[in-house]
């Protein structure tokens, strides 16, 4: 009893003191027996203040008679250093039927607490109770039939020596029907566990910590953690095994259907379109899903353990900190907007909705955003495309009223100059009517263009020779300092008004010649693509001028803007380009690079 590492104690009731404790209190604990001998309060000012009361409580429980489970509870030992401790202890009763002692069991299991080693507590219990029942049988029979664990010797063939009232409660089997029986017949009839056994008999080891199942007598089956150690016969040679099992049933099945959950919750996750993120508040990402590489090009692991704010737009900044302060001063998450940089230097924009959760006890933000870059831009081509709209049924009905203003100032002119000798000062002055209206009359038919209201004579046309036969116009009207290179595909044929498709292209080669001030290079190319599921044909203008920015390129097709001065152009060129094209049941497509060209 004095060699086991385990603090074997009686206290007695009646006078509230020690009676026993054994030498473990001192090497465990550091403290001397007859502290606790000589002073029955000792103990209790060795108990952590924190569980005085609970320890308290329970032992009151105990010497009253009332059965209890067994307790963990801190103490300092004598250098102060906390100690766990699991109390197995038991009340007996006097003679006259009131209790009488405690005995207990008080067992080091603060190595458990730290690793959370089921096994190890076990194990510990085991070797104390074993080496008691080595020197007091009694009272280690006792504690094995009190504790709440299971507890049965085995000799070495695997018939049943002992077996505890908890585990013949457990199982539902009588102690008739357990000892003296085969082990293997009653709990596990697995031949597999049976071979092992006496293999380990034969070779003198033991697995002193591993899980199996019970059956139980009704046929259900327990899941049970064991530690077990060797028995020794007077010779020394094996003789079987003492072993202490936990039901962990209800917790492995826990655990199981806990793994369940969070595979299903992985699946979900790791599946789905938008992306979750989890970060520190100071933006330090913990964890990215793997939909982050399909939105923004980078992997999981290049972005967990960098600050992702780095991604987001400088402009963007201020919107997304008030979006995180508000969920962090515990406000309903709304959902926010802003831009994350890609892979390939980008710019995606997201919508985000931020929440605060706990992990590891501190707060992180947890971030589930999706792109919604295309639905933007879809929006704002939407909303062009109805400015356009609106602006083109103005422009429309203005020119029609205009030109036919035009008409009577037109020909009124021309009454003018038929009535005047060529010696009138007026004729002059009547020409000059004339002039003006002709010009005007050329802006209301490009207004007209605009707004898809001219009248088009149509014809099925080859690019091919309408590109060529424009190809000489251009460059005398380009300038030696501009280089035209034509790729013209076979075979692009069009229904279309020759007229205006030639005006198309010569106001875009005017534009190219304005981007390009000191000279370079307009390509003109046509091909066949497929469009919305049908066949449409390509043609392609581009130069390596100046480029254009976001600002202008929202609004380049709006009558009379312009980025020229006012003596250099009308803002009615690319206009009428927009307008032809969509009368000639075409859309026109723009890519710029400020710099670079378009």
């Amino acid at each position: 009893m004095e060699t086991i590492d385990a603090i074997v104690s009686e206290f007695d009731v009646r006078s509230s003191r020690f009676t026993y404790v054994s030498a473990a209190l001192e090497r465990l604990l550091g403290y001397p027996v007859q502290k606790f001998l000589g002073s029955p309060r000792f103990w209790f000012s060795c108990i952590h203040p924190d569980d005085r009361e609970r320890v308290k409580v329970l032992a009151l429980a105990s010497t009253a008679g009332r059965p209890r489970e067994p307790y963990d509870y801190r103490v300092h030992d004598a250098d102060g250093r906390v100690v766990w401790l699991r109390d197995h202890s038991r009340v007996f009763l006097g003679d006259d039927g009131e209790p009488s002692c405690v005995r207990g069991v008080s067992v080091d299991v603060t190595a458990l607490k730290v690793a959370e080693a089921a096994g190890e507590e076990a194990r510990s219990l085991l070797e104390a109770t074993l080496a008691a029942e080595r020197t007091y049988e009694r009272r280690y029979r006792e504690t094995l039939e009190n504790i709440s664990l299971i507890a049965a010797s085995i000799d070495a063939v695997g018939t049943v020596r002992f077996a505890n009232d908890f585990l013949l409660e457990l199982t539902g089997w009588s102690r008739q029907e357990v000892v003296g029986h085969d082990w293997f017949e009653r709990f596990d009839d697995d031949p597999d566990v049976r071979a092992d056994y006496f293999e380990c008999m034969a070779r003198g080891e033991i697995r002193k910590h591993f899980e199996s199942t019970l059956r139980t007598r009704s046929g259900e089956i327990r899941i049970v953690s064991w530690s077990s150690i060797l028995e020794h016969d007077e010779t020394g040679a094996v003789g079987g095994i003492v072993t202490i099992g936990e039901d962990v049933t209800e917790r492995r099945h826990a655990e199981d259907e806990l793994r369940r959950h969070e595979e299903h919750f992985r699946s979900l996750i790791e599946n789905a379109s938008d992306v979750i993120s989890v970060l520190s508040v100071d933006g330090t990402s913990l964890y990215e899903s793997p939909s982050v590489e399909r939105v923004l090009g980078w992997t999981p692991a290049e972005l967990v353990g960098s600050r992702n704010f780095a991604l987001r737009h400088p402009d963007d900044a201020d919107t997304v900190a008030v979006g995180i302060e508000r969920v962090l001063g515990g406000e309903q998450a709304e959902p926010i907007e802003f831009r994350l940089r890609h892979k390939d230097g980008s710019w995606r924009t997201v919508e985000a909705v931020v929440q605060m959760r706990t992990q590891d006890e501190r707060p992180v933000l947890v971030t589930n955003y999706r792109d919604i870059t295309e639905r933007r831009e879809l929006e704002q081509q939407l909303l062009h495309s109805q400015r356009l709209e609106a602006v083109g049924r103005l422009a429309g009905g203005i020119a029609h009223d205009f030109n036919n203003l035009l008409t009577v100032i037109g020909g009124y002119a021309e009454v003018l100059i038929a009535g005047f000798d060529n010696e009138d000062s007026r004729l002059d002055d009547a020409r000059e009517i004339a002039s003006a209206a002709d010009r005007a009359a050329a802006l209301t038919r490009q207004l007209l263009a605009f707004s898809s209201r001219q009248v088009m004579k149509l014809e099925v046309l080859e690019l091919a020779p309408v590109v060529a036969d424009l190809e000489t116009l251009l460059g005398r009207l380009l300038g030696e300092d501009v280089e035209i290179t034509t790729s013209v595909e076979a075979g692009c044929y069009v229904e279309a008004d020759r007229g205006q498709l030639e005006q198309v292209l010569t106001n875009l080669a005017v534009n190219a010649r304005d981007a390009m001030p000191a000279g370079g290079c307009l390509s003109i190319s046509t091909r066949h693509v497929g469009h919305a599921g049908r066949p449409f044909v390509e043609i392609a203008v581009s130069d390596t001028g100046t480029g254009m920015d976001a600002e202008t390129l929202s609004h380049l097709f709006e009558p009379f803007f312009t980025t020229k001065d006012a003596s250099k152009g009308s803002g009615l060129g690319l206009a009428t380009v927009y307008g032809i094209v969509a009368q000639s049941g075409g859309e026109v497509l723009v890519d710029s690079v400020l710099g670079e060209g378009s």
